[in-house]
């Protein structure tokens, strides 16, 4: 959140454990500071100080923070706040020259003129389950290794409690990924907003555990650093003493509520600090109070030209109120949106509006961007659409919202928040035995296990499959089951198989859902040690899949059958079972260049057992060559 920029109090120790760790980024051993901390208690302050500080002596600093939409962040919104910042800085094409294919990343940015990754596009539960991500990730880092080799390297994301799954994911393989290079990170989140079961509480503490992560618990301050406070504010003179007691007192050292009480004094203190909060919003006219409970409405930031819509206040009246807005510090102009200075300040008006009063705006912004999408802050126009229309609830605007919204994770690869928004979205639409809303069912499970969520992979194809009618579908939805037990470790996997191939059994089941079926159960039969089932599974889906003209899908199945004839020594037969490498592999398996990379490293361990080394190395050169084009050098390279 944007706070007062006054000197910055204190925070003496803090400033000297950031100055060692950006010393030993300075040498070249990357640092990430955690830092945490109640609401209040100055986080964003010191990081914009710390930031400003390190940019003057000619660090390059990026900043980025976590975006709250409903129950989710938005998908990984401080990475694409940095990624504009590198386009503005380099151009979109400029950015290859940062890092072999770098250019790539920016189809995490909206309105980006590249092809999707068709990879992604025809992504499979039986791929790699983080394949294409781990491409962004990889990039993401070589960009990062290449800056920090010209000169220090700050990265900035602050509102990590609201961070969604795919940047804490990110935020992870960097801390242990980057090595030898010039980067400081800082990260800051709110401890007061961690439930129990809150993602950040195990993400935090797994950190801290790596040895390039400081983290930061920020106390109060003192009684002298609260009165140092109160006469750094714009224009005060040094406090009397009787009030710093009662400041320090009532405020117990945290320093937003220190200058909310120091500004009410002699007007009686409320019971709270969100009361207090509250009566500086109170004093503001009443045109002034309508535009900041339609701003809160909108969330902590706000676009002008979105507010503008909505209120449909002619554009004098408008200004005028949110100039008193601005003069109370009530809002914060930042570029072409306006914010609220504290997130406590905006949680307290949203919480003061009536339920009746809340529906109606938020119906109001869904609208608003629903005519015209750009109004939205760029990474986010339909999430943001989603979030506003499910507040209301209405199933006739909120299903396509949602549907859209996932589409745009799906784009950015964020698979975890994909996954959820189906799911959500499947909340609106009853079953109906339609084509469309199992596409969607399998979206939603096939995002989960790309992101390692096999607990909600199996909820929701656990409530499918009350409803679903049709063998093939329920043989479908059995061999999810199946491969999210197994990567969950539980035997019951091979019970999911054996059910989906009893579905399989009867006649009516169409070809393509019983060549998919079949392919998850052989990769389960061939991890759980069924091999014979598994090749048996894996013919089938092969003969099923070059009927259907399937490339990508026969790939998956020739693969799990040549490995499990490579490990029951049938090596002549393994080979013969893969596909024949083409010409041009970047644009074989239907242009799924992970999924080639992993049938030439196949090839190579194959033809290796044959004793034909020559081959074996043309075969593991091309992976590795497909690999590299992937970003996936370090991973799946590695192992050719």
């Amino acid at each position: 959140m944007i706070t007062d920029r006054g000197r910055l109090v204190g925070r003496r120790e803090q400033l000297a454990l950031v100055d060692a760790a950006y010393r030993d980024a300075e040498a070249g051993e990357p640092r990430f500071v955690l830092f945490a901390g109640d609401a209040g208690i100055g986080k964003t302050r010191l990081m914009e100080h710390v930031a400003e500080r390190l940019g003057a002596s000619g660090a390059r600093v990026l900043q980025g923070g976590c975006v709250e939409l409903g129950a989710e962040g938005l998908p990984l919104a401080p990475v694409t706040a940095m990624l504009r910042t590198l386009v503005r800085e380099f151009g979109r094409d400029g950015l290859d020259g940062l890092a072999p294919g770098a250019a790539a990343l920016t189809r995490l940015l909206p309105g980006h003129d590249l092809p999707p990754p068709d990879d992604a596009a025809a992504a499979d539960v039986r791929d790699e389950p983080d394949a294409v991500r781990a491409r962004s990730f990889e990039l993401f880092a070589a960009v990062l290794e290449r800056l920090g080799g010209e000169r220090p390297l700050v990265l900035v994301v602050d509102d990590l409690h609201w961070a969604d799954p795919s940047t804490r994911d990110l935020l992870g393989f960097l801390a242990r990924r980057l090595r030898g290079v010039r980067v400081l990170a800082l990260l800051a989140f709110r401890t007061d907003a961690l439930g129990r079961r809150h993602p950040l509480r195990a993400f935090a503490a797994e950190l801290a555990r790596l040895p390039a992560v400081r983290r930061i618990d920020l106390p109060p301050l003192d009684r002298a650093e609260t009165a140092e406070l109160l006469a750094a504010a714009p224009g005060a003179e040094r406090p009397a003493e009787a009030l710093v007691d009662r400041v320090y007192r009532e405020s117990g050292g945290n320093p937003l509520f220190a200058v909310e009480v120091a500004r009410a004094a002699g007007a009686g203190l409320p019971d709270t600090l969100r009361d207090l909060l509250l009566r500086r919003f109170a004093e503001l006219p009443d045109a002034a109070r309508d535009v900041v409970r339609l701003a809160a409405a909108g969330g902590p930031r706000v676009a002008h030209g979105l507010l503008a819509r909505v209120s449909g206040r002619p554009a004098p009246e408008l200004l005028a109120a949110l100039r008193a807005a601005t003069d109370a510090h009530v809002l914060v102009p930042d570029g072409e949106d306006y914010a609220f200075p504290h997130t406590l300040l905006y949680e307290a008006v949203v919480d003061d509006l009536l339920p009746a009063e809340r529906t109606a705006l938020h119906r109001a912004y869904a609208a608003a961007l629903e005519h015209d999408p750009a109004r939205a802050p760029p990474d986010g126009a339909a999430a943001e659409a989603a979030f506003h229309w499910a507040e209301p609830g209405d199933a006739g605007h909120v299903l396509p919202a949602l549907l859209r919204a996932a589409e745009a994770a799906g784009a950015v690869q964020a698979r975890a928040e994909q996954a959820r928004l189906l799911g959500r979205a499947l909340e609106f639409w009853p079953p109906d035995g339609t084509a469309a809303r199992f596409a969607a069912v399998e979206r939603s499970l096939t995002s989960a296990s790309w992101a390692g969520e096999f607990l909600w992979t199996l909820d929701v194809a656990d409530r499918e499959l009350v409803e679903e009618t049709d063998p093939g579908r329920v043989a479908m939805l059995h061999a999810h089951r199946g491969i999210a037990l197994h990567n969950l470790g539980r035997d019951a996997a091979l019970t999911a198989v054996d059910e989906a191939l009893r579905e399989l059994g009867g006649d009516g089941v169409d070809p393509l859902p019983r060549a998919r079926a079949l392919d998850m159960a052989a990769a389960v039969c061939m991890l759980r040690d069924r091999p014979e089932r598994a090749l048996d599974a894996a013919t089938e889906a092969m003969r099923l899949a070059a009927d259907l003209d399937e490339p990508g899908l026969h790939a998956n199945a020739a693969t799990t059958a040549a490995t499990v004839l490579a490990n029951l020594g049938r090596y002549r037969e393994a080979l013969d079972a893969l596909p024949e490498p083409a010409e041009d592999p970047a644009c074989a398996y239907g242009s799924r260049i992970v999924q080639t990379a992993r049938v030439e490293l196949n090839r190579a361990e194959v033809l290796a057992a044959l004793g034909r080394q020559a081959d074996a190395a043309g075969a593991a050169v091309l992976g590795l060559a497909l690999a590299r084009a992937a970003g996936l050098a370090p991973t799946l390279g590695a192992l050719l």
